[in-house]
C-alpha cells in the first residue's frame, strides 16, 4: 500500500526520516522505515515547495484509502469545495480533525485554499467529492500565510 505524503514529512535534514509512524483512524499505527521512503528528486535536490510530495511503502494491501478515482479538470477547480483531515500539533493527541472550505486559487503545481489548518497536518490529503467518489486533490503542506508572507 502507498500512501502519499509531503516530501518535508518523509525526507528531514538532507536525510531520509529512521522511521515514521503511520495511523489510520480506529486501527493503530504502522511502521515505515527510511528505505520505504520517498521524495520528489526535485524536492530533494531544491528544497522547492512546488515538488514537496513523497510516499510511505506499507506492507500488505488495503481497502481503505482513495484510492484512484478520477481526474478532475482545472476548469472545475474554481471555488470548489474542498476537504481536509489530520491531525494538528495545536489539538489534543491523536484525534483527527477534518475541515473544509472553497479552493481559493491554483497554479499548475498549488492548490490555495482557507481551511483551518495548523502546523501538524503536512502530509494529510485535500480532497473532494466528485463524480460519485472522494477523489484526492493535493497533500498538505504549508499555511497560506507562509506562502504569502
Amino acid at each position: 500500500m502507498l500512501v502519499v505524503t509531503s516530501g518535508h514529512c518523509t525526507y528531514v535534514n538532507n536525510n531520509y526520516a529512521k522511521k515514521i509512524l503511520v495511523t489510520f483512524p480506529n486501527q493503530g499505527t504502522v511502521t515505515a522505515f527510511a528505505k520505504d521512503l520517498y521524495a520528489s528528486p526535485e524536492y530533494i535536490a531544491t528544497g522547492n515547495p512546488d515538488f514537496d510530495y513523497g510516499l510511505i511503502l506499507l506492507a500488505g494491501n488495503s481497502d481503505d484509502g482513495f484510492g484512484w478515482t478520477s481526474i478532475i479538470q482545472d476548469s472545475e477547480l474554481d471555488a470548489r469545495l474542498v476537504t481536509n483531515c489530520g491531525y494538528p500539533g495545536d489539538k489534543p493527541r491523536a484525534i483527527l480533525w477534518i475541515t473544509g472550505g472553497p479552493i481559493h486559487s491554483f497554479t499548475p503545481k498549488r492548490i490555495y485554499y482557507m481551511n483551518d489548518t495548523a502546523g501538524g497536518q503536512s502530509g494529510s490529503p485535500v480532497y473532494t467529492w466528485c463524480g460519485g467518489y472522494w477523489t484526492v486533490l493535493g497533500v498538505h503542506s504549508y499555511w497560506l500565510s507562509q506562502l504569502s508572507g
